[in-house]
Order: C-alpha cells, then structure tokens, then sequence
C-alpha cells in the first residue's frame, strides 16, 4: 500500500520541481518559483484528503463499489478536484504572504 503512496506522490513532487525550475529559468517568473513548488504538492495532498473523507463517508453509510453509479463517480471525481484546487489556492497565497512578510 505504501508503494502506491508513493508513487501518487512523486507525480506531485517531479511535477512541482519542473514547474520550479521552468520558473527560475525564465527570469520574469521568477517571482512565482516558490508558489509553483508549493501549488502541485498541495493540491495532491488535500485532494487525497478530500477523497479519504468521502471514502470513509461512503463506507460509514455503507454504498460500496458495486453499488457506485456514473452520477456519484462523477460527484467522487469532483470532490477530488474542488478539495485539490482549493487546497493549492490556499497554499499559494500562504506561500504568497509568507514571502512578503520575508520580503518585508
């Protein structure tokens, strides 16, 4: 199960490293390099999050796999993406605001 983790995670990670240092190279986006780190990791994280609260939900109310139609996958795949996206929205901007206090 772990190895799973894993590898969901380094999708993340190898994606936030590219992403950085496409920012450091060009010199205008410089600015951005931190949030560009941060942004991918995060949404990975909380959309994981996001889809465990809803997993154990469903469990608790008991409707498994089976039991699942095209309606709730699509539900499922949107509470992936919501928790993600708001989860790296709000990164970026601590990450935003942590820079300025630093700046400052």
């Amino acid at each position: 199960m772990i190895v799973l983790q894993l590898v969901y995670a380094s999708f993340f990670v190898l994606l936030s490293i590219i992403c950085c240092l496409i920012c450091l190279a060009i010199p205008r986006l410089r600015k951005y390099a931190i949030q560009t780190l941060v942004a991918p990791v995060a949404f990975g994280f909380f959309a994981l999050g996001g889809m465990a609260i809803v997993g154990i939900g469903l469990n608790l109310s008991g409707i498994w796999e089976s039991d699942l139609n095209p309606v709730l996958v699509i539900i499922l795949y949107a509470v992936y993406g919501a928790c993600g996206f708001f989860g790296a929205w709000a990164a970026i901007r601590t990450a935003g605001r942590l820079l300025r206090m630093h700046s400052k």
